[in-house]
């Protein structure tokens, strides 16, 4: 039987509106989030890095490379 889990905001989740996501070799969900953080899930909490963390005011894409780099795409106004 499988087993659904919903997460949302009282578990630590900023937004429903996520953009992109992807799984880490380690187990590791990140997310995009409404384009303005990024957000670790590691199984049992969340993690957001916002504009401050990453120094970006737009994330765009995510993706993690076989050497498990998380990559970053995104902007910042006028640039």
């Amino acid at each position: 039987m499988l087993e659904v889990t919903e997460w949302g905001r009282k578990d630590g989740l900023p937004s429903w509106l996520l953009t992109d996501w992807i799984e880490d070799r380690l187990g590791n969900i990140w997310m995009v989030s409404q384009g303005e953080s990024l957000v670790r899930f590691d199984g049992h909490q969340f993690k957001t890095y916002g504009p401050a963390e990453s120094r970006l005011e737009r994330i765009w894409g995510i993706a993690s490379d076989r050497d498990n780099n998380i990559w970053i795409v995104g902007g910042n106004a006028g640039e």
